[in-house]
């Protein structure tokens, strides 16, 4: 059995795992990427067909989880019943996990800031920016 200190590393970041259970319900397939925040894992939802899905990992610090939950309420509100009216990432769930704050998402291709970085930040053309801004 791991101890805590196995799995919280340095600054409360969740150490995740490739093949760990997350909720009894979501199978970690890969670590996308990590920043301030916390981590992104990309997951398998095993009781919905397999799904892949996006998990955002808040750190166990308490403004860590306060900022992610507060987040999570607001995208929950945000949506509501029309979550492709707005066009912005959907969210499935969120909960605590090991005083980690979980929140689920639809899995999408790379985040804009990866996608500015890759070129050293010499920003896009506006055709492109209209299109994903679009």
């Amino acid at each position: 059995m791991q101890s805590l200190r196995q799995i919280v590393g340095r600054e409360g970041n969740y150490v995740a795992r490739v093949g760990e259970q997350l909720g009894y319900r979501y199978l970690i397939d890969n670590i996308i990427d990590a920043g301030a925040f916390g981590q992104v894992v990309r997951c398998i939802d095993m009781k919905d067909s397999g799904r892949p899905l996006a998990i955002k990992i808040s750190k166990n610090k308490k403004q860590e989880t306060d900022n992610a939950r507060v987040e999570a309420k607001l995208l929950k509100r945000i949506l509501g019943k029309d979550p492709d009216k707005y066009g912005i990432v959907k969210m499935f769930d969120s909960f605590y996990f090991r005083k980690h704050f979980i929140i689920v998402f639809e899995l999408l291709d790379c985040n804009l800031y990866k996608y500015i970085k890759q070129p050293s930040f010499r920003g896009m053309n506006k055709d492109l920016l209209r299109q994903i801004a679009t």
